[in-house]
């Protein structure tokens, strides 16, 4: 079955503190920006905590009469089953970068949008990512360049980032912060479904 063709909003605007999402989303949208201020949570259940951290985005965007769609996202990684999010400062970036080396990882990207008649829909993308063999001086390199102090997991595959990485599964824009083009199906399904 063909689905029906959809026009995708010229405008959307999102909630999120990330250059990174910005910039993936800027490449098909006119975006809005507002820098959310919410207490994100933290859990065990990780699908369930990037969702409801990107709801909580989307929910303080709301209020500022925004620009509807109004989109977010969230990312954490995880390594053993725990959090690695943004590093504390550059020994925390050290001990995670150790951790990571010649090792595989998951990311974690959720995301959450609300249209203007205040429907709401949500998506998950999960990535796995294996490190090269990383000695002390590679990852004191790296954290000289500054780039880890504000990504989840001290890295950004997008830059520097990109050089301790051996190989990753699944969508490269789930690991930079934003799985677009899942959005984007949603988005136009949710149109349709609306429409």
């Amino acid at each position: 079955m063909k689905m029906k063709s959809v026009n995708l909003p010229g405008r959307i605007t999102l909630s999120s503190n990330s250059k990174r999402r910005y910039e993936i989303l800027s490449k098909f949208f006119i975006v809005d920006k507002i820098v959310p201020e919410i207490e994100e949570i933290n859990s065990s259940d990780f699908e369930k905590m990037v969702i409801e951290n990107s709801k909580r985005k989307v929910l303080y965007a709301i209020d500022k009469n925004p620009i509807f769609p109004v989109v977010s996202g969230d990312t954490v990684v995880i390594f053993k089953d725990k959090i690695f999010g943004k590093p504390k400062n550059i020994e925390d970036a050290f001990y995670m970068l150790k951790a990571l080396s010649n090792n595989w990882h998951l990311v974690y990207t959720g995301f959450y949008f609300t249209l203007q008649n205040k429907k709401s829909y949500e998506g998950i993308s999960i990535a796995k990512v294996k490190f090269k063999d990383l000695n002390d001086e590679m990852i004191e390199n790296y954290i000289k360049t500054d780039e880890p102090i504000d990504k989840a997991g001290s890295y950004a595959i997008q830059g520097a980032g990109g050089f301790l990485i051996e190989k990753f599964e699944g969508c490269y824009y789930t690991i930079v912060g934003f799985p677009v083009v899942k959005f984007i199906k949603k988005l136009k399904e949710a149109i349709l479904e609306n429409s």
